[in-house]
């Protein structure tokens, strides 16, 4: 399987359920904070495993690198603004699901605690990210204290993926279709 079929088949549906649970939020669906915070967890985990996949796979775009960590770095440097850091961020939030507390002293999160759902006001978080009008929503708070909306932060992440892989970055999870 290349790797563009690999993406669609393992992150894109994580990405678009994430989407859909988080829509589910603002229905005030039985159940529905349990189900984001599922859905955020599987979302995290196969955006953040997708790295081993392109190293595993070698392609040609991409330099020859040791370890799947240089993997992501390289995928940081091609982007710019915030969205640099949410490389590693992502990676940070599947780890704090998996591991509840995270003690390596480069995490940016304090672990699943870290991953709350609510509400945020006008602002909070970064400009035009997340839900308009401050619905609920899974938000980040990293340990210097800035709240992030997780749908922006995957996002970031998933458009630096789409543009190493040679296809269109999308505006919103709810571009994605499975």
């Amino acid at each position: 399987m290349n790797l563009s079929d690999a993406f669609d088949q393992y992150v894109t549906p994580a990405l678009a359920e994430y989407h859909a649970a988080e829509v589910a939020l603002s229905a005030d669906e039985p159940d529905a904070e349990l189900l984001v915070r599922r859905r955020s967890r599987a979302a995290a985990v196969e955006l953040h495993q997708f790295a081993d996949r392109v190293f595993h796979s070698k392609p040609a775009w991409l330099p020859a690198l040791r370890e799947v960590k240089e993997v992501r770095d390289w995928l940081a440097s091609t982007l710019t603004g915030v969205a640099v850091a949410d490389v590693g961020l992502v990676g940070d939030v599947a780890d704090g699901f998996k591991h509840v507390t995270l003690t390596r002293k480069s995490a940016n999160t304090q672990g699943e605690a870290s991953s709350t759902v609510r509400s945020m006001g006008y602002g909070r978080g970064v400009y035009g990210a997340g839900k308009y009008g401050g619905g609920p929503q899974m938000v980040i708070t990293t340990n210097d204290g800035r709240e992030r909306q997780l749908s922006s932060i995957l996002l970031h992440v998933a458009n630096g993926w789409l543009a190493a892989l040679g296809r269109p970055s999308i505006n919103s999870l709810a571009d994605l279709s499975v």
